[in-house]
Order: C-alpha cells, then structure tokens, then sequence
C-alpha cells in the first residue's frame, strides 16, 4: 500500500502523528488554553456550514485553485502557518517545508520562534514563497534589529502577530516545557517509547529558538536560551496603534496583522495602511473565549469592504473546509497542525504529500459543487432559511 493510499486525508496522518512523537511534544502541538474550548470550537464552527453542490452543468469543468495575493499567484489558495518551536514536532520542520511549499508555489511562514534560522530558510523557500513572522517586543531597539535582519535576508513579507498579550497553557506547564529540554524521568521515558523521533532528534541537535541566538548576550551560552528569554519584558504586551503604525513605518514592503477578531482592530488595520490580515484566534491556543476565525470572517470582510486581502485560519484541516473559508469570504487559507501531522507521521516527505492532500480536497470539491473558479464559491453558500422552509 503507497502513501496515497496510507494517507489519504490529514485526519490519517493526525493518528499516525500522535503514534511517533513523545506526549509532551504532541501536548504542546495540539494544546489549548484552560480548557481547550477555542481549539473545539474552531473544529466545530465548520460543522455548522454548507455549501449547495449544482450537478446538472453545460459542460465538464477543470478547477482553477490558483488565487492572486498581495501581487503574487500561488498555485493554490492556502499557506502554511507560523508555527514556533516547529522543530520540537519534527526536526527540520521548516526546511522540508519550505523547499515543498516552494514547489508547490505556496506561501511557508517562517515564526520567530522558529528552530531554523530565518537567513537560512529564505535560501531554501525563496523570496516569493516565505514569509517572516514577527511578535512585536517591548524593546523597539530588538525589534528594528529583527526586522532588519528580515529585510537584508531578502523577505518582502512581515507578518505581525497581535494575538498574544500574554499566555498561559496548562499542558505546557504540567509537562515543564523548556528549553533545552531537562530530562526528567517523565520526559526521559516517553523519549525512550519513542525511538524514532528521539533518534531524529538527537541526529539534529537538540531545538533552540535560533533567531534569538545572535541577541543574546555573549556572556549567554546556546543552552542558556531558556534563562535569557525570561530576562526579556516580553509579556504582557498589548499592542497599540501607535505600535502597529511604527511596523508600518519601518517596514516598507507587504505588512500583514496576524490575528485579527474584532471590527475595530480590523478597520485600524485598514486605516494605517496595513496590506492584507488574518483573521485567527491563534489556534485556539490562548484565549477560550474567543470566536472562531470563520465566525468572526463574515463581518470584517463587511468592515473592509470586497477589495481587502483577508486571510483565515484555525482548525482547517481538509480540502472542503478551505472551501467553506473562501466561500465566507476569505481570500486565502493558512493551516498550521495540518503540516506538522504530516511531518510528524511521515518525516519531510510528510510536507509535500500534506500539500497534495489538500489540493486534491480542494478540486474535489469543486467538481462536486459544479464550481470551475474560487471565486464563484460563495455563490454556493447554503441558504438556511430557504432550505428549512
């Protein structure tokens, strides 16, 4: 049986995933906040959604999933998320991405608290297909820094993430998560049941924040890492209008605002010239009260008006939910955990084979809609009130 077959669809590789990785690190990919109310309420709010299939068409028609975003075309309407300490997950996480999101000519995201180094991974993914993802700092010094690195590295596209003036995950927390990992006899014995990904992991090196390594001290040493972040006044850090406006002074080319709930963060992104947003609640892994993206999608793009770049995310894990996005009025769709399941179950060969998943759903779902071009899909948007009547 081939991997096709195997793996069909990111719910296998999802069984597969939490199979090969030690709990602490599938605790830490899968986790929410106190309760995990937003990461089910993300999976749930795409259950309540349909789309009305026509079947009696004039003739056959061939999907079209290429999408235009921020004057570039990507081969399909859907990215890959920042995800930080990605190579805790699967090591090399954002290098096999990147090389098969360059392929596919889709966007990868690179997170600041990514385990590679964001002058690295630029080489592997290329200008066009691999974005930086930046937490603003309270030091406007570190900042300026960071992005700069980003700019002389060849990214034309930052995005800021809003979402987490401050964090608190229980699982994180119970399992003492940090870095480098300490052995505890717990964390010592679940590696030991885990022989595969302990063995990539030790052959890697273990996982660091690298592209905090060159604003450390040098009285600080790699495996000091952990110490020297809790030295930074990092959190809590709301963001306010005058820091935003300061991004989009210093940063020249696309700027997008990730994380993005409420109409009124919407239009003062808008009104400072701020490129494209996403509208996400950060995976459901801070805040349990927060909506969903998909429920909050429909108002902003009223706020924003038809024209405006949005993108979406949180809990999208087939072909057919990244319909459900579109069709609400997203432009584009970015999925996190999605990869790093099929990383986790299948190593780098995983990212590529994720990718094809996903665009097989996705044409799928249009043929079965009788709908040729993405922007015709919220023509097929359910009318609840027509269909129970």
């Amino acid at each position: 049986m081939n991997i096709q077959q195997r793996y069909p669809s990111v719910a296998y590789l999802e069984d597969k995933a939490r199979n090969r990785v030690p709990p602490f690190v599938w605790d830490y990919l899968v986790g929410g906040g106190v309760r995990g109310s937003a990461v089910e309420r993300n999976h749930a709010a795409f259950s309540h959604l349909t789309l009305t299939p026509k079947y009696i068409l004039n003739s056959q028609i061939i999907p079209n999933i290429s999408q235009q975003l921020l004057d570039t075309k990507f081969d399909a309407p859907f990215g890959v998320a920042p995800i930080g300490l990605n190579g805790l997950i699967w090591p090399n996480s954002s290098e096999f991405l990147s090389k098969a999101a360059k392929k596919a000519n889709i966007p990868f995201i690179l997170s600041l608290y990514a385990t590679s180094r964001l002058e690295d991974i630029i080489e592997y993914g290329g200008i066009q297909n691999t974005w930086f993802q930046h937490y603003p700092q309270h030091s406007r010094d570190i900042n300026l820094q960071i992005i700069k690195r980003a700019r002389v590295a060849g990214y034309k596209t930052l995005v800021i993430t809003i979402d987490v003036p401050t964090t608190r995950i229980p699982r994180n927390i119970r399992n003492g998560l940090s870095l480098p990992i300490q052995l505890r006899p717990k964390v010592f014995l679940d590696m030991l049941c885990k022989p595969r990904w302990t063995t990539k992991t030790l052959i890697a090196g273990p996982p660091t924040f690298e592209n905090w390594l060159p604003h450390m001290p040098k009285s600080y040493k790699k495996r000091d890492m952990w110490k020297f972040l809790q030295t930074l006044p990092i959190l809590p850090h709301q963001i306010t209008r005058e820091k935003l406006s300061w991004f989009r002074d210093n940063w020249t080319d696309n700027l997008i605002v990730k994380g993005v709930l409420h109409n009124s963060d919407a239009q003062m992104c808008k009104e400072l010239g701020i490129d494209a947003m996403v509208i996400s609640n950060h995976g459901g892994r801070q805040l349990d009260e927060a909506p969903s993206a998909i429920e909050t999608l429909s108002s902003i793009r009223s706020e924003v008006g038809s024209g405006f770049p949005l993108l979406v995310d949180g809990g999208i894990r087939t072909g057919g939910e990244i319909a459900l996005a579109l069709a609400h009025g997203a432009d584009f769709v970015l999925l996190g955990r999605a990869f790093m399941f099929a990383l986790a179950a299948l190593g780098g060969q995983g990212a590529a084979h994720a990718i094809a998943i996903l665009q097989d759903e996705l044409r799928s779902t249009m043929i079965q809609l009788g709908c040729p071009l993405l922007s015709e899909l919220p023509e097929t948007i359910t009318n609840t009130k027509s269909s129970t009547s």
